[in-house]
């Protein structure tokens, strides 16, 4: 532990450990957590409360043994399976650099469909739905489209998830986003179809 700092660990008999740092401002803020764990075993690290962390900053994980990195401020959690031995992770708070936003949604029409336009502030994937007036998707156009950050365009051509064509009249389309680190963004715009 670093000079100046002050760590407590509690490990209570459900077998679920906690754990708290607290450093003075100004401090690295990066941590190593080393977990022990039968091989075979599912595991998972999360963090449990990050209310009182400011909205500008994230707590990434990064798992030594592949070097996946993830934002637990946005995933719920990081689950593998133990090996033999330890298992090390870093932990890492700092401010986001590469928050993820869909900006700018629109549609135009095109013929019997539509030109779908819209930004990602940062790489991610995109699931783009054309929904009725009720909210009910109607067409599912992208899935899970890996994007990189800037301007994207995609094409529909007016017809359903079942293969008609749509009645004529408004509807809206939903671009979602999801970030390499777990972080999710959406945006919203209407559409009008005429027949």
């Amino acid at each position: 532990m670093a000079p100046n700092q002050v760590g407590a660990y509690l490990d209570v008999a459900d077998g679920v450990g906690y754990a708290r740092s607290i450093a003075p401002a100004g401090a690295e803020k990066t941590w190593t957590l080393t977990v022990n764990s039968p091989a075979g075993e599912e595991c998972s690290v999360r963090i449990v409360d990050t209310s009182q962390l400011p909205g500008d900053m994230a707590v990434w994980l990064t798992d030594q043994a592949t070097g996946k990195r993830v934002d637990l401020r946005h995933a719920p959690s990081y689950s593998y399976t133990a090996r033999e031995g330890q298992r090390r992770f870093e932990i890492e708070m700092g401010e986001r650099d590469d928050l993820l936003q869909v900006m700018g949604v629109s549609a135009q029409s095109a013929g019997d469909g539509a030109q779908i336009t819209f930004t990602l502030s940062a790489a991610g994937t995109a699931t783009v739905d054309v929904l009725n007036i009720a909210g009910r998707v109607v067409r599912r156009i992208v899935a899970d489209r890996e994007c990189d950050a800037g301007p994207q365009t995609v094409s529909w051509n007016g017809v359903s998830d079942r293969g008609t064509r749509v009645p004529g009249g408004m509807y809206l389309v939903r671009v979602s986003a999801a970030s390499p680190a777990g972080e999710q963004s959406h945006g919203l715009a209407t559409m009008h179809v005429g027949r």
